[in-house]
């Protein structure tokens, strides 16, 4: 009735609802959302405790009589939100409205805690928050994750824990700058987990104030970047990797167009390519250049594909050898192919791997001298066949000329094709067909000899036999 009489008098603006037991205040709770809670300490079948019971998320505003100041005390560390001490003059109904407005701040202040803390415990990022002390007062849920630590190991702790001491490894500094993709530069740390492992992070760090200005806490923002220090690390490679191709495809344009005009100027050099009949003329030749260029074009381009099968290695070489004939014929040198074995299988597409092995003997023409010989041999080693391509004997005291290409990556103008006789394209597209079979093409230089291999892994089931000698040879 002193409740009533309090709202209609001073207008306040409560809905409320009165009830006279716990048996109805739970049935009440059940159906309606109520923002307090006011309750005498005694209730005929139970206590405001139990009321606490029933509502642990609103705030509960227990009434006590004169002199139960014990009673208060249990209620409050039973979780009431604030309680009244009932007086003979009333004067406890005053002070009534102040305690509602302020447990109707305090309940709109924790949902907002509540809302702030479950967004910081389920985002990604690590956040750490420390006291001006730098002691740690919080952790979300990849805070733990991150730093392998349990909540209740990092509470109190000072920030320091998290952070890589000089002496823990002399390789590595606690800062470091990062460059990312776009090329911008930023700054890093390395953390230490809880079992010392280091990792980078990006970290930042911002100030909390009171509603008065002060401060009194700082919230640390902490990303874990080892993958993304491997992804821009990857990335950076690929840009000078591209760049580097866009540079040999310029120098290998200029090459080809510097070639073909030299040999369309000159209908009447001889030719260091095969042709259907004797020496080809230079147009012969500069249809070659165009054709190994394409292929080049084609593979760098990814326009390239292998029709993949098990086959014969005699075969293919077989297949690459004959169109050879008129020009070692031409050139007075002999082709032999020597120690053959007839049974060894590899997994290839073989009129490509076929074009690959003609460029490579042809390029060996321009090694071999008049009277001297080219000799294709084949060997394995482990589960790989290695072909052999030796051109001997070379003049006495005069080194071979021969491209290096023992590195996939070396750059085109690397090699020695500016010679007026030398075809590199011829090589290169041999090279480049070579690895897409997963080989390998290498050479070396003597002071009687030019070799030049290729690698090629074996087909699962190939079958060793015993090795066949056989030739081919322009004086046979």
């Amino acid at each position: 009735m002193a409740f009533s009489r309090l709202v209609e008098q001073q207008h306040l603006p409560y809905d409320y609802q009165l009830v006279a037991s716990v048996a109805q205040a739970r049935t009440l709770l059940k159906n309606t959302q109520l923002d307090i809670i006011i309750s005498d300490y005694s209730l005929g079948d139970g206590t405001a405790l139990d009321v606490l019971d029933l509502a642990p998320s609103i705030p509960v505003i227990v009434v006590t009589g004169a002199g139960n100041e014990e009673v208060a005390v249990k209620a409050w560390r039973a979780g009431a939100y604030d309680y009244l001490t009932k007086d003979i003059d009333r004067n406890y109904l005053t002070a009534l409205p102040i305690t509602v407005e302020n447990a109707l701040q305090y309940k709109r202040a924790a949902e907002k805690l509540r809302l702030l803390s479950g967004a910081m415990m389920s985002i990604d990022e690590s956040i750490f928050i420390t006291d001006l002390d730098d002691r740690i007062i919080f952790v979300n849920k990849a805070f733990c994750k991150t730093y392998r630590y349990q909540e209740q190991e990092v509470l109190g702790k000072d920030s320091g824990i998290l952070w890589m001491t000089k002496l823990q490894n002399g390789n590595t500094r606690s800062v470091f700058r990062m460059q990312t993709a776009d090329g911008n530069w930023h700054i890093g740390f390395y953390h230490k987990r809880k079992d010392d492992s280091i990792f980078p992070v990006s970290m930042s760090r911002s100030i909390v104030k009171n509603a008065a200005g002060i401060q009194v806490a700082i919230v640390g923002t902490v990303q874990d970047i080892a993958e993304r220090l491997v992804v821009e690390q990857d990335l950076r490679k690929a840009n000078v990797k591209l760049k580097e191709q866009c540079q040999q495809k310029s120098s290998l344009a200029i090459a080809v167009a510097q070639t073909l005009e030299r040999l369309l100027a000159d209908n009447n050099i001889k030719s260091s390519r095969p042709c259907d009949n004797s020496p080809c003329s230079s147009l012969d030749a500069a249809r070659q250049v165009v054709r190994d260029f394409l292929c080049i074009s084609q593979l760098a381009a990814g326009q390239y594909d292998l029709d993949l099968a098990d086959t014969n290695l005699t075969q293919i070489i077989t297949i690459a050898l004959q169109p050879l004939l008129p020009l070692v014929r031409a050139n007075n040198v002999d082709l032999i192919a020597s120690e053959m074995n007839q049974h060894l299988t590899v997994r290839a597409d073989c009129p490509k791997l076929a074009y690959a092995l003609t460029n490579i003997v042809s390029t060996a023409m321009l090694f071999a001298p008049p009277h001297g010989s080219i000799e294709i041999k084949t060997n394995t080693s482990g589960d790989e066949v290695i072909v052999t391509v030796q051109v001997n004997p070379a003049p006495a005291g005069n080194h071979p000329r021969t491209y290096k290409i023992t590195n996939p990556e070396e750059s085109l103008e690397q090699l020695p094709w500016r010679s007026q006789d030398d075809y590199p394209l011829a090589l290169t597209a041999a090279r480049q067909l070579i690895e897409m079979h997963d080989g390998r093409l290498w050479t070396e230089n003597g002071q009687q000899k030019t070799n030049i291999y290729f690698a090629l892994p074996l087909a699962p089931a190939h079958t060793m036999a015993d090795t066949t000698p056989a030739a081919i040879s322009s004086r046979s």
